[in-house]
């Protein structure tokens, strides 16, 4: 399988990291627009050769557009990729999910390969979930009375906007790719639509585990008193650890950096811990530095995107604050999705009966998130009778799609066409 072709454009804008206070107030007082973060996502996925010369791929179609949801305002942001000479009809369904904080966008170093072999088969759709990324941010409000009602209310918000979009697509069953939140969203539909779901993809799902920090106020449910919460005062404590998705570089990822230099990680500390049960996003603090608010993103984006090209890095780096300014919608619904640390209120190992279709997990060699959870899940779907495998991307962290696309590819690539 041949490697996806992603050439090397000029940033059409001309910006820097802006890794300097001068270059960070020149891009905050850029436009901040649904519009302009669109032309910054484009400037992203222009790297990609069949896309910026779509009129010259005879057999690939690649359309970028808002889908209406309902009557309302609400929008779905999608790229679909199919065939020119059959269309849509009589074709399977692949759909691709990006993870919190993130777009389609994100996913520029797979299109192409992913879509080149499957076209003929299967319609590829890669959207933005309602409220991030450049699809409608309506507002995001939660009614519920404890826990366990929020979690329910911010799973809904997706799990019926996605279905809503199903049905207007007149989708009838779908593969599901999703990275991060977008792997435990993912699930919930699943568990939720059985009959809609032909397989899950989880690359490096969130919310596997059980959190081994239950309270009072618990939304977990318990298949047995064994398997409760209890399990906190042993050694098998997970390890997931979130404050390596912003301090963990792509060169340790990659396998670049000696292993001598990559070392532990403390703890979510105590600010962020109470920042987090306020729902106080990352994106929301963005929002509130005003002219800092680049530079801040440029910590991430300079260590997420360290082995790239420097033109493709800026313009990702362009994409992500484009987005990250946005309004805040659906982002508030990570406080109750996820206790502090990235652990489910509810996990999906508790919940893993629902699960009917055969299901393929993911991480990294380098990740952060808990791949002992992922095994164990594996184990329990088998004895459900439920197929399901576990998989390591090598040189790859949390973001394995995009640190080691050609081994992510090639997963997917099996699945969807050896396994049809």
């Amino acid at each position: 399988m041949s490697e996806a072709k992603v050439a090397s454009v000029s940033n059409s804008s001309g910006t820097s990291m802006p890794h300097t206070l001068s270059m960070s107030w020149r891009q905050w007082r850029t436009e901040s627009s649904s519009a302009y973060a669109k032309k910054c996502e484009l400037e992203v996925l222009n790297n990609v050769d069949f896309i910026r010369e779509n009129e010259k791929d005879l057999d690939r179609l690649v359309e970028i557009y808002d889908f209406p949801l309902r009557d309302n305002e609400d929008l779905i942001h999608e790229l679909c990729v199919s065939d020119k000479k059959t269309g849509k009809t009589n074709k399977k369904s692949v759909v691709y999910l990006h993870g919190y904080g993130a777009g389609l966008g994100f996913f520029f170093q797979n299109i192409d390969e992913l879509t080149k072999e499957t076209t003929k088969t299967h319609n590829s759709y890669f959207i933005d979930w309602l409220g991030m990324g450049n699809s409608s941010r309506p507002p995001f409000k939660l009614k519920g009375a404890n826990a366990s009602e929020r979690v329910h209310e911010a799973e809904s918000f997706f799990v019926n906007s996605l279905e809503c979009w199903r049905e207007k697509h007149k989708i009838e069953s779908m593969t599901l790719v999703g990275h991060s939140l977008g792997g435990y969203l993912s699930t919930v539909y699943a568990m939720r639509y059985p009959d809609r779901v032909e397989k899950l993809i989880l690359v490096s799902p969130v919310g596997i585990p059980e959190c081994p920090y239950a309270t009072d106020d618990d939304a977990e449910e318990y298949p047995s008193v064994a398997n409760s919460a209890l399990h906190a005062m042993t050694d098998d404590t997970p390890k997931t650890n979130v404050t390596n998705e912003i301090l963990q570089t792509q060169d340790e990822t990659s396998g670049r950096a000696s292993p001598g230099s990559i070392k532990p990680r403390n703890p979510l500390p105590r600010w962020a811990t109470f920042l987090w049960e306020q729902n106080v996003t990352p994106f929301a603090l963005l929002r509130y530095s005003g002219p800092l608010g680049p530079k801040l993103t440029s910590f991430w984006t300079s260590r997420r995107f360290s082995i790239l090209p420097d033109n493709i890095a800026r313009s990702l780096h362009s994409y992500c604050y484009s987005i990250f300014r946005l309004k805040g919608s659906s982002e508030y619904a990570l406080g109750s999705l996820l206790a502090p640390g990235a652990f489910a209120r509810k996990s999906i190992q508790n919940r893993l009966h629902r699960v009917k279709c055969r299901t393929i997990f993911m991480y990294g060699d380098k990740d952060w998130m808990d791949d002992i959870a992922g095994l164990k899940a594996v184990e329990t779907l088998l004895k459900q009778n439920v197929e399901a495998e576990h998989h390591y991307i090598i040189n790859a962290g949390h973001h394995c799609y995009l640190d080691n696309p050609k081994d992510f590819n090639f997963l997917v690539l099996k699945e969807l066409l050896e396994r049809a």
